[in-house]
């Protein structure tokens, strides 16, 4: 009986050392897949904010470049007194350039622009399309006087998101 129980004993400490090794073997291979699991997961983080950062620096581009355009669309004083008639008349007087200068624009840019911002671009670039063939003679016509007015006040807005934009990644660094 005795010798039963020793080798009883004996076969519960071989399986019992077994198991243990065993036990050790799978949770380094947990371990294993754990930490391949997480570096993936850091790595896809990684590559995401590398994403937005490149995203947003080009939005920053994008943004200087507008701005530059908007002063070249802006209307000049050209007299003492001039009011804001007079300047969208300016304004209709350069609409062939302008259209270029916004379809320019976008050509560039449209890909990383906000959809909102985008369109807004797009609608003044189709209000100068139109507005160019209102001038026909030296005088603008109340329409395409109008129309310049619209225009610049969609250029006014973009230039005001491009501006809140440029000033939240200032906030953000």
């Amino acid at each position: 009986m005795n010798i039963e129980i020793a080798i009883s004993f004996a076969i519960g400490g071989v399986i019992g050392g077994f198991g243990g090794w065993f036990g050790k073997l799978l949770i380094a291979m947990a371990k294993v897949k754990f930490k391949s699991s997480e570096d993936s997961k850091n790595e896809k983080l990684k590559a995401d904010l590398e994403y937005k950062t490149y995203l947003k620096q080009e939005e920053y581009v994008a943004a200087k470049v507008f701005n530059k355009i908007f002063y070249k669309i802006k209307p000049s004083v050209n007299f003492p007194d001039m009011d804001h008639y007079e300047a969208c008349n300016d304004i209709a007087y350069r609409f062939e350039r302008i259209e270029i200068i916004l379809n320019d624009f976008l050509s560039e840019h449209s890909v990383i622009l906000e959809p909102k911002i985008r369109n807004e671009i797009q609608d003044a670039a189709i209000i100068a399309s139109y507005g160019k063939l209102e001038i026909t003679s030296p005088d603008i016509s109340d329409y395409a006087n109008s129309e310049a007015s619209k225009m610049y006040g969609i250029l006014c807005g973009v230039k005001k998101v491009f501006e809140d934009l440029a000033e939240k990644q200032k906030n953000i660094n």
